[in-house]
Parts: structure tokens; C-alpha cells; sequence
């Protein structure tokens, strides 16, 4: 059975390289254009993969043109796909990234199939009762509810990447054991304003075991201890020349599975998921992702 399995965003990302962003109402022609597999969930399978770790995919797909090339794209890297549920007549996720080459930033529009449910047969449990994690994003709320709930009555650890609110957010938070997030998200949750504040907030809330944010070019920071007795430990970003930032965050999430799978220091797994995730910016999307022997020499670079 596979070590981790995902339940969440599977998409294509359309990524267009832009020499600066138009005013509105305005045009500029596209420098460079891409398109390629993207998701959150998916992008941390296929990193885990490239690391030797067997992962699986459990959510829905549609049956168009956009979906076969999703599974298929997956299949290459190892991603067991077998799971999924292909549903008929549905238009597959997909998200046009338009990437500001004069600063590296990124403008996201996505598209999100209205999918049903994914049913939770006695095949997915079996899958998520022998994981080691189940690893979960937010964009369907109902799957992950139901995948968490499942794997916490079996004891697997719940690991989230949080990044994007919808439905019963709260609830899913009550059920995670290793959240990693984005540098806005305890923000977002909380009301409250600064990063340390917010995450502590969000901590006394839902008691993550595991509580990281990353920070971009800056690193990622966690939060170790309790209510009373903490401290916040950063672990800098190393330094490269990117190309394109799409998918890096994800990347990250899975240099810092491998790490936890690999039984290391939460400081040591935050380096693994600096080192995939400064490597996956060296060319655009998910093209260029570590294995285990380019994430140890990316790590000898200064993280």
C-alpha cells in the first residue's frame, strides 16, 4: 500500500510569462507559455515520488481531454492513480498563471469542476487505513472532512497544506496533525493581524502537532511547544535564480513529508522542503523537481 496518500487539487496550469502586467482594459503580449499538470496535493505526490516515496491519488477527475492528460502525467511519476474517481461529463480543474517577469509575481484565475462527492469505498479506506500520512488541501472541503475523519479513526497522521478556505475549514483544522501553510493563512483564520500573533492564535485554537508556515524567498518558521511555553524557529530559503515560483509551495510540502517519513528533526524536514522547493523554481511549474541525491547537494548551498 502506498506511504502517503492524497486527497485534493489536481488541475492544469496554463502559465503565461508576461513582461509586466497591463493596466486594466489593456493588452501585452505573452513573452513565454506553458502548460502543464498543477494542484497542490498532486504537486507534494509528485515530489514525494521523485523522492522514492509511494504515493496514491484519491480524488475525482473529469473524462474530458484535459483529465486523461492529468492521469496520465501523474502515472509517469509513479503516482498511483488506480483510486481515482473519473466522473463523466465533467470539465477538469484547470488555472491560467500569468507570471510578472519584471518581479516574480504571479496572478492565479482558476476554474474548479463542480464534482461530486468522492464516495469513500471500501478500496480508498483500505488505502487510507495503510498510509502512513493522508495529506489533504482545502479545495473540497466535503473529501477531506471525510478522508480526515476516516484516517483519525484508524490513527494516521492528517497533514494539510493550508492554503485555501472553503466550507468547514475550522472543522478540518480540528482533525490535522501536521499543518503547513501559507505565510497569510493564520491571518486569514484568526483575524489576527502579524504572522507569530496569528499562528499562535490559530494554535490555541486546534493544537496542530506539527505547525509550519512558509515565507517564500524567506524561508518557513514553526511554532514549537505549547500554549504557554513556545518558540518560533525560522529556517532561511536557499538562494537561487528562479524562473518561475509556480508549484514551489507544494514542492516544499513534499521535502517535508519525506523528512517526517524519514523520522528526521522537524528543523531537518523543514530544509528537505526549502531544498524541493528552491529547486522546483529553477525552470516553470513542476518540470523541475529534486530527487533525493539533487535535494541533499541543493541543501549543502547554505539552508
Amino acid at each position: 500500500m502506498p506511504d502517503v496518500i492524497g486527497v485534493g487539487h489536481l488541475c492544469m496550469d496554463r502559465i503565461a510569462f508576461l513582461p509586466h502586467f497591463p493596466e486594466e482594459n489593456r493588452s501585452v503580449r505573452i513573452s513565454s507559455y506553458i502548460e502543464m499538470p498543477g494542484g497542490t496535493v498532486s504537486g507534494a505526490l509528485v515530489q514525494l515520488s521523485k523522492l522514492g516515496i509511494d504515493t496514491a491519488f484519491l480524488s475525482p477527475v473529469g473524462d474530458d481531454e484535459s483529465g486523461r492528460k492529468l492521469l496520465d502525467d501523474m502515472k509517469s511519476y509513479g503516482v498511483d492513480m488506480s483510486l481515482c474517481d473519473i466522473q463523466s461529463g465533467k470539465h477538469s480543474h484547470f488555472t491560467n498563471v500569468m507570471v510578472n517577469s519584471e518581479n516574480q509575481s504571479r496572478t492565479f484565475q482558476s476554474f474548479h469542476s463542480d464534482f461530486v462527492s468522492l464516495p469513500l469505498n471500501s478500496d480508498r479506506k483500505q488505502y487510507i487505513r495503510n498510509a502512513k500520512i493522508l495529506h489533504l488541501d482545502n479545495t473540497r472541503n466535503e473529501d477531506a472532512l471525510a478522508a480526515a475523519k476516516y484516517a483519525k479513526k484508524h490513527n494516521i497522521p492528517v497533514s494539510l497544506d493550508g492554503s485555501s478556505i472553503s466550507g468547514d475549514t475550522e472543522g478540518l483544522l480540528k482533525l490535522v496533525d501536521i499543518l503547513v501553510c501559507s505565510e497569510v493563512f493564520p491571518e486569514r483564520i484568526t483575524g489576527v493581524n502579524g504572522l507569530e500573533a496569528s499562528m499562535l492564535e490559530l494554535f490555541k485554537r486546534f493544537h496542530p502537532g506539527i505547525f509550519v508556515s512558509t515565507l517564500g524567498e524567506k524561508g518557513s518558521v514553526i511554532l514549537e511547544g505549547n500554549e504557554t511555553d513556545y518558540r518560533f524557529l525560522y529556517v532561511p530559503s536557499c538562494e537561487v535564480k528562479a524562473v518561475d515560483t509556480t508549484g514551489a509551495g507544494d514542492a516544499y510540502h513534499g521535502g517535508f513529508l519525506y523528512g517526517l517519513l524519514k523520522k528526521k528533526s522537524f528543523l531537518e524536514c523543514m530544509r528537505y522542503g526549502s531544498a524541493c522547493g528552491a529547486f522546483c523554481t529553477l525552470s516553470p511549474g513542476r518540470s523541475s523537481l529534486a530527487d533525493a541525491r539533487q535535494m541533499e547537494e541543493m541543501m549543502k548551498k547554505g539552508i
